[in-house]
């Protein structure tokens, strides 16, 4: 099974429970950057007790989903997983948090094609500011990098009263400029070749 295949399963089933979700992570990152190697598919829901429950019942072997991950997901507002044993990589199903900027990036999430499937995507603002505050949670420089090339693929076309309103309330100002700076620097540069 490849990736896609894995994507549009776990798509069509939540589709059928009516579950609202998005896809987030490496997969938004490089749908709307540079693309890179994943072996995740991370997807953020807004889904009850009833409709997760609904959702793990859907799945059969060869499949593997813990339906005891999935309620204590639901109950911490965390994750639980989707794992075929042929596919390289797996779905972390992701419970939507609470508060204003979850909800905002939820609503915010757009209609994409991401390997042919058909899907919502978060937008390119919140895979940056996303993407930002993994990097200032865990010191990682792949997820920094990952917020450049969105800025550097992306660049005119983000809305950047929404970015520094919401790196402010998430902290990360200065990781914002800094990744911004460094996808500028890079278009300068291309654009002198």
């Amino acid at each position: 099974m490849t990736d896609a295949e894995l994507l549009e399963h776990v798509a069509r089933r939540l589709n059928q429970c009516s579950v609202p979700f998005m896809v987030v992570g490496s997969v938004a990152s490089s749908y709307h950057g540079e693309p890179r190697v994943s072996y995740d598919i991370d997807l953020v829901i807004d889904a009850t007790a009833e409709q997760v429950e609904q959702f793990v019942a859907s799945f059969g072997p060869p499949f593997y989903v813990s339906d005891i991950a999935a309620r204590q997901a639901v109950r911490r507002r965390g994750m639980f997983n989707v794992i075929h044993p042929e596919c390289r990589c797996k779905v972390d199903v992701i419970l939507l948090k609470d508060g204003d900027f979850p909800r905002s990036q939820f609503e915010r999430r757009m209609p994409a094609l991401v390997w042919g499937v058909t899907t919502a995507v978060a937008s390119a603002e919140d895979t940056i500011l996303a993407k930002l505050s993994w990097s200032r949670r865990g010191g990682s420089e792949r997820q920094f990098r990952d917020a450049v090339g969105v800025a550097f693929a992306q660049s005119g076309k983000l809305d950047a009263a929404y970015l520094w309103r919401w790196a402010a309330h998430t902290n990360i100002e200065d990781l914002l400029e800094r990744a911004l700076a460094e996808a500028e620097e890079e278009r300068r540069q291309q654009d002198s070749q």
